[in-house]
Parts: C-alpha cells; sequence; structure tokens
C-alpha cells in the first residue's frame, strides 16, 4: 500500500508494532528445538503452573490461549493456566519466564526488541513488546 509523503517538514509518520506471541518467538530464536512445536511462556507463580503470556501459533491450533491484552488482572484472571494448557495440549513445551531477585526478569525480551528495532530509525516503546515507529524516513 502506497504511503502518502507528509505536505509539511513537521508532520511524522509513526507506526505501531504490536508483536504477537513474541517472547515466545524470542525463546524459539534462543532455543531452537522448541521452532515448530507448540509451546507457550509462562509467567513465575506456582499456582497451576502459572499463568502463560505468550503462545505460539502452533499451540493456539490446540486451543491454548492467554490474556487478550496486558493489563495484569486480566493475566491473573483471564489467562489459560500451564496446567490448563497441558491438559488442551499434552506435547506442549511451556517454557518459564525467567526469575531474578523474586520478580520476572525481562531484560532477555527488552534486549531483543531493541536490537532489533532501534538500528532502523527511532523508535519509542510502549510495552516490552509494543514500539512506535518513527517511519518519516521510509516513505
Amino acid at each position: 500500500m502506497p504511503v502518502a509523503k507528509p505536505q509539511s517538514s513537521d508532520a511524522r509518520i509513526i507506526g505501531h508494532v504490536d508483536m504477537d506471541c513474541f517472547y515466545v518467538q524470542v525463546e524459539q530464536r534462543k532455543q531452537p528445538h522448541l521452532r515448530g512445536l507448540p509451546s507457550a511462556m509462562v509467567q513465575f507463580n506456582e499456582w497451576k503452573d502459572g499463568a502463560l503470556i505468550a503462545v505460539s501459533f502452533e499451540a493456539r491450533k490446540y486451543g491454548v490461549k492467554n490474556a487478550l491484552d496486558s493489563n495484569i488482572l486480566c493475566l491473573i484472571f483471564r489467562s489459560m493456566r500451564g496446567v490448563e494448557a497441558e491438559e488442551v495440549c499434552p506435547q506442549i513445551e511451556l517454557v518459564q519466564v525467567p526469575v531474578a531477585h523474586g520478580k520476572a526478569d525481562l531484560i532477555t525480551y527488552r534486549n531483543a526488541l531493541w536490537s532489533f528495532l532501534s538500528r532502523n530509525g527511532r523508535c519509542e516503546r510502549a510495552s516490552i513488546d509494543k514500539v512506535y515507529l518513527d517511519l518519516i524516513d521510509a516513505a
């Protein structure tokens, strides 16, 4: 789809990128044996093996789901848990989000996003898997 050039030099073209199953894709890159397998990322929590925060496309085919938005209350109350994912997809590979100092350690995922996106222009992080890109030079 062609993009119109801005009329003034002050105009900006901003793109919003929301990466689907981002955490799983980072893990699949780190652990190639996960590629092509149903897999999901589990937020640290011992109750029913924790809440799923990202689900691979392969696992979605079996009905494995995570919360629809990033609101933490939705993750707690609406997301499928690890135990439930194993019931609908026994072959699923569950990968634990790393923990440091009693909290989720997301530095690997932050670095993966920024190493890729910040190479190609200006960007602003909205969350770990959401970013705004300044596309003015691409137009």
